[in-house]
C-alpha cells in the first residue's frame, strides 16, 4: 500500500496545482487518499482527508450527488473503524464496547452513513452504490443493537443487487446471505442463520469452488451454528454430552 499511499498523494497535489484547493477534483483525490489510509487503519489521516474532501463539496454546492453520498459513506467508515479500535465489539451479540470514545465515534459514523443513505435513496436510488450504502449502514447500526433495522436494509440491497446482476449465482450473494447469518446467530436465531449460511455456502462453492478459504469459513461457521443450535435445544450441553452434564466420562449403557 505505500506505492499506492505515495500515487494517491500524488494525484492530490497534481488536482491542487491544476484545479485548486477548492475544486471537485481535489475533493476526489482526498476522497480516494481517505479510503486508502482507512484500510491501513490510519484513522486519523483517513478522516481528515475525508473531512477535507466532505467540506470541499458542501462549500461547492455538490451536496445531493451521487459523490456526496459515497464520500459521507467512506468517511462513516473511517469513524466506525476509529470506534472499533477505541472499544472493541463482543463477538457473542455483536454489540460495540463502550470504552474511551467509542460511542463517540460511532454516533458520528451513523450520523453520516444514515445522510448518505437518505440523498443515494432520494436522488440515486437505481445506483448499485444504493445497495453498498445500505449495507454499510446496516454494519454499523448493527454495532449499537439495532439488529432487526440492519436485516432489513442488508434484504433491501440484495433485491437492489438482483435486479442488477440478474441472479443469485455470484459471490456477492455468499457475502450477504452470510453477514445475514451472522447477525441472526448474535440473536440467538439459528435456524435462520444455518438456512441462510447453507444458501451462502452453496454459492460459494459454485463460484469459487469447496477448497476456496471463503467455502472454508462458511464451513466453520456452520458448524459453530450446529453447536449453539445443540445447546439451545438441549439446556446449554454440548454436543455428544447430557442436558447439565460434564464433557467427561463415557457413560453405560
Amino acid at each position: 500500500y505505500a506505492e499506492v499511499v505515495t500515487l494517491v498523494q500524488k494525484s492530490l497535489e497534481d488536482a491542487v496545482s491544476w484545479y485548486g484547493e477548492n475544486s471537485l477534483q481535489t475533493a476526489y483525490a482526498h476522497d480516494e487518499l481517505s479510503k486508502v489510509f482507512t484500510r491501513l487503519q490510519r484513522n486519523e489521516l483517513a478522516i481528515h482527508h475525508g473531512t477535507k474532501a466532505l467540506d470541499i463539496r458542501t462549500a461547492l454546492g455538490d451536496v445531493t450527488s451521487r459523490y456526496y453520498a459515497l464520500t459521507l459513506q467512506h468517511l462513516a467508515m473511517a469513524w466506525l473503524d476509529a470506534a472499533l479500535i477505541a472499544g472493541g465489539f463482543n463477538p457473542e451479540n455483536g454489540l460495540l464496547h463502550d470504552r474511551g470514545d467509542s460511542m463517540k465515534h460511532i454516533q458520528k459514523a451513523k450520523e453520516l452513513v444514515s445522510r448518505a443513505h437518505t440523498i443515494i435513496t432520494t436522488y440515486h436510488a437505481d445506483s448499485p452504490d444504493c445497495g453498498t450504502i445500505k449495507i454499510n449502514l446496516g454494519n454499523v447500526i448493527g454495532y449499537l443493537g439495532e439488529n432487526e433495522k440492519k436485516i432489513a436494509l442488508n434484504y433491501e440491497a440484495l433485491e437492489m443487487h438482483k435486479k442488477v446482476i440478474g441472479h443469485e449465482n455470484h459471490q456477492t450473494f455468499a457475502n450477504m446471505y452470510a453477514n445475514i447469518a451472522r447477525t441472526l446467530m448474535t440473536m440467538n436465531r439459528f435456524t435462520e442463520a444455518e438456512e441462510l449460511m447453507k444458501k451462502a455456502y452453496n454459492i460459494s462453492v459454485s463460484t469459487l469452488g469447496p477448497h476456496s478459504g471463503h467455502a472454508g469459513w462458511i464451513r466453520r461457521r456452520l458448524g459453530e451454528i450446529s453447536d449453539m443450535k445443540h445447546r439451545q435445544e438441549h439446556g446449554g450441553a454440548m454436543p455428544g454430552t447430557a442436558p447439565g452434564g460434564g464433557g467427561g466420562g463415557g457413560g453405560g449403557g
